[in-house]
């Protein structure tokens, strides 16, 4: 390299001085050795953005061969070398990165010695050259960096919720031509009616792929109404996948009509067959509308569990109910965060107060009537900002009553009584590990939560004890329920030792001892018969043969008795090692298919039955009432598609 050329794309931001070079962005001096190896660890250090640019620049410049190291007979020929340099460019820059490179032309250029380059010879053909090198640059992305950016789109819109409408909007268009001036932004129109569908398409191909390849899978399903009196009707599906629990949303309909048990059936029915799920359905998880329970156990004739969380919210109403005082308290409370909501002066008031004590500035939480654990989430917060919020509320005429003295112990033993509602609620609400099984250990121990409460208060004691009757009649006996007991009999971490008792357990133990008997009765039609070698000894026939038929009597015993078969499995099973109780289960069972295959197929059966129907109605509840009003500006195909992507875009 001719003395005094700077080759390397580094160069951009350095100045030489002597012995040194100064850094152009934060002025900082380096020791210069010959080489840019000083240079570009302090841009890797201090200006990693400003590096990258520099090496990949640099790389290029350095692999393009110099002009006077090749053999250019003619002018032709140089030509056909420089187009091809300038190809071999552009097509290393497409792949390097996304950023457009830098336009370095002005700096590389200066840096040529001052001579006359007029004439054909090599100095002019190399300077002709360098200048291509660092000025080159692309004027549109590949179809790779298109299709990457498209689905970054369509992630964005999809999984945050956005309306479509965004990619027209002037700051965002501004925003996204900063990060990359060659994408072009689509607009609502392309976006969709063509992106949106192809990915839903494509996505939708991946599933049912999945869906076909596995024997059993578990539904939720629940209905919305928006503001408009629109219905909407979500299923989704819950599996066990490469031993994992999957939930994938498979539809989000709108339902004409009333919503009849007729009506909701076809619905289901519809969709189910679109998936061709239908044989393969274990339980369908619902709240406990007649119409919808009708549906599923009457026309489909599907089995149909009630969502626990559902259950346990009636559970909480009901017993609320019976106590007056609990009520007319919650009434109270409801009141107060109702008057702060209404009044800005009072909420600015309330916020001023927290800043003067010194404490956590927290707004007041709004209840909901169809969700109890709203009104514990009220209620506690309440009790967080008890100071502040009585310092506020006497000094303000118009509002409401505070609390007095006995009213705050029964808030507190409120409280104290529904928290262990709140944690099963949250527990059997969980997607990522199965729930089903945790039913029955989990309802015997919020009942013993429940007793084992120290209430203060009269009120408190009698909402403890009319929660733990109405849960007794509402729950019931989960342990008696074929779902929940098969489910929990196959969990290792419950086994047998989970129920409270020891008929239901042996219930739980014959009832997969006849699946896993009809299991090995079908893989026997297809076995061959086993075969039995007699001696090859004729002189020892007659010693033998009794023995050996008796033997062989007993082998067909045994290979034509399913039942004994699965009596051992089961026994074998529960002589197993306990599996700790913060383990997951399903990587147990992926690490004994071998040795219970029969068992393994029933644990991918029953463990995938959600205990809740909550992963449908966070389809519905994930963003608010501003998702609720851009969703009810969407049209039911649209909604269907943005839902699904939603769910199951990294499938």
């Amino acid at each position: 390299m001719r003395p005094g050329l700077k080759r390397s794309a580094v160069w951009e931001f350095f100045t030489k001085n002597g012995n040194n070079v100064n850094c152009n962005i934060c002025k900082k001096n380096l020791k210069f050795a010959g080489n840019t190896s000083n240079m570009n660890d302090h841009l890797r250090r201090r200006h990693p953005s400003s590096h990258s640019v520099g090496e990949t620049s640099s790389a290029i410049v350095e692999r393009a061969p110099a002009v006077s190291d090749l053999d250019m007979p003619s002018c032709s020929s140089t030509q056909r070398d420089v187009n091809l340099t300038v190809e071999t460019i552009e097509s290393e820059i497409s792949s390097a990165s996304l950023v457009p490179p830098v336009n370095v032309e002005t700096t590389s250029s200066s840096t040529i010695p001052s001579r006359n380059i007029s004439g054909g010879g090599p100095l002019k053909r190399r300077a002709m050259q360098t200048k291509l090198f660092v000025t080159s640059t692309r004027s549109e992305l590949s179809e790779t960096e298109k299709r990457s950016i498209d689905e970054s789109l369509i992630k964005m819109v999809t999984r945050d919720m956005q309306p479509l409408s965004i990619v027209e909007n002037e700051g965002f268009r501004e925003y996204t031509k900063k990060l990359q001036p060659l994408y072009s932004i689509p607009n609502r129109k392309l976006l969709s009616n063509t992106m949106l569908p192809s990915k839903y398409n494509e996505t939708r191909k991946k599933l049912h792929a999945i869906l076909q390849n596995i024997s059993h899978l578990s539904i939720t399903t629940d209905m919305w109404t928006t503001d408009s009196q629109k219905s909407f009707l979500t299923v989704t599906s819950h599996f066990i996948w490469e031993s994992k629990m999957n939930s994938a949303v498979l539809a989000t309909k709108v339902v004409f009509g009333s919503h009849t048990a007729q009506n909701i059936a076809t619905e289901l029915k519809s969709i189910f067959d679109e998936w061709s799920i239908f044989n393969k359905i274990v339980t369908i998880v619902s709240d406990n509308g007649a119409n919808i329970k009708k549906a599923i156990r009457d026309i489909l004739q599907k089995h149909h569990h009630p969502c626990v969380a559902h259950t346990l919210n009636l559970c909480v109403v009901d017993a609320i109910k019976t106590v007056p005082q609990i009520l007319e308290l919650i009434t109270k409370c409801r009141a107060i965060v109702t008057y702060f909501h209404h009044s800005s002066q009072a909420a600015e008031k309330l916020k001023n107060m927290q800043k003067q004590m010194g404490v956590a500035e927290l707004k007041m939480k709004q209840d909901v009537a169809t969700r109890w654990n709203s009104g514990l989430i009220m209620m506690e917060r309440i009790c967080l900002i008890k100071e502040p919020l009585s310092a506020v509320l006497t000094s303000l005429p118009s509002a409401p009553n505070f609390l007095n003295a006995s009213e705050w112990e029964r808030l507190r033993d409120s409280i104290t009584v529904l928290k262990p509602i709140e944690h099963m609620t949250i527990e059997l609400s969980a997607q990522n590990y199965p729930t089903m099984s945790l039913v029955v250990p989990i309802v015997r121990g919020l009942q013993y939560a429940i007793r084992s409460q120290q209430m203060k208060t009269t009120e408190g004691e009698c909402l403890k004890s009319s929660l733990l009757e109405v849960i007794s009649r509402r729950l019931g006996q989960p342990e008696s329920d074929k779902m929940c007991a098969k489910s929990t009999f196959l969990d290792p971490r419950f086994k047998k030792i989970a129920f409270g008792n020891e008929s239901n357990s042996s219930n739980a133990q014959k009832w997969l001892g006849e699946e896993v008997s009809a299991f090995i009765e079908r893989n026997q039609r297809t076995a061959t018969a086993p075969v039995i070698e007699l001696p090859a000894d004729k002189s020892k026939l007659s010693l033998w043969t009794l023995l050996d038929q008796k033997v062989a009597e007993a082998k067909t015993i045994c290979h034509n008795a399913p039942s004994v078969n699965a009596h051992i499995s089961l026994e074998q099973y529960l002589r197993q090692d306990f599996v700790e109780r913060h383990q997951n289960p399903l990587n147990y069972w992926d690490s004994k298919k071998a040795t219970f295959p029969e068992l393994y197929e029933l644990s991918n059966k029953y463990l995938c039955i959600p205990a809740t129907s909550v992963p449908s109605e966070r389809v519905f509840s994930k963003a608010g009432q501003i998702i609720n009003d851009r969703r009810n500006r969407l049209k039911g195909e649209k909604l269907d598609q943005i839902m699904f992507l939603n769910s199951n875009f990294n499938i």
